[in-house]
């Protein structure tokens, strides 16, 4: 019983970690004895359970774990399957995170993790001018073909100023959003787009921090889970629910993050 106890804790623990974890943490979170640990995940690793990345040294899920989560997952929610996502950025973060998806009207809320004493998200947001100002919605229509975007801003009813346009571009030059949220800023966000959308129209992920000007340093680790955790909301969607692709821009490959403080003063100019 002990054993079988044992691989559940380490199935379950790899699942959290989407950019998965050393021996040495395995062994800490756990509390299991190393010569132990070693023997099951060498097991695992036999059965396909779980992988070790021979770069890295980091265990990970195996395709035959994968695929039996995925059957067994069965008629489940696609937002359901997005939450153990989120909740894994904003424990690697220690931010609040959230996934929005934007559909004509509203930028909706499919997945949150609050953290404590931190921001909290709320269940839903309403259409009109918040959409345009808040760091979800602003990312979401960064990425839209122009002709797209344009009617996504006018079906909600506002004609926006030139800085608006140029936040925009700005974040669909560098791939991501970062810096004060529009709508309250008294918040600072970094935000990027999902490479397909799924459930209602184009989506983003991201998190939220008290901190105004957290370290460059650490804005390109958050950065970091983030891509990782992205591409496992990817996975969800090319699972079975329809999906679309979202356009594929020149500027939006995966880049080094440069002075966020930097990028502050543009995205708020």
């Amino acid at each position: 019983m002990q054993l079988v106890k044992r691989v559940f804790l380490i199935i379950e623990h790899l699942a959290r970690q989407h950019e998965g974890s050393g021996f040495q943490e395995l062994a800490r979170d756990l509390a299991l004895p190393p010569p132990s640990l070693s023997r099951l995940l060498r097991a695992l690793c036999e059965a396909g359970i779980v992988t070790k990345d021979e770069q890295t040294g980091r265990y990970k899920p195996g395709e035959r774990l994968a695929t039996l989560v995925q059957q067994l997952g069965g008629e489940r929610k696609p937002e359901d399957q997005l939450i153990p996502v989120v909740e894994g950025v904003a424990t690697r973060t220690q931010c609040s995170a959230a996934y929005f998806e934007l559909i004509p009207g509203s930028l909706v809320l499919l997945a949150k993790a609050d953290v404590p004493d931190s921001f909290r998200y709320i269940d839903r947001y309403a259409c009109s001018p918040h959409v345009l100002q808040h760091a979800f919605g602003r990312t979401i229509l960064a990425f839209q073909p122009a002709h797209l975007r344009e009617s996504w801003i006018a079906a909600f009813q506002r004609d926006p100023d030139d800085g608006f346009h140029a936040i925009l571009k700005n974040v669909r030059n560098q791939g991501y959003y970062a810096g004060i949220d529009g709508c309250n800023r008294l918040l600072w966000r970094l935000v990027i787009p999902t490479g397909r959308c799924g459930i209602m129209g184009p989506g983003a992920l991201g998190i939220t921090s008290l901190d105004r000007h957290p370290p460059a340093a650490q804005v390109s680790d958050w950065l970091n889970i983030l891509r990782g955790a992205r591409q496992l909301i990817e996975r969800i969607f090319a699972s079975g629910i329809a999906v679309r692709e979202l356009p594929q821009d020149p500027h939006c490959d995966d880049k080094p993050f440069f002075d966020n403080q930097e990028n502050d003063k543009e995205l708020n100019s």
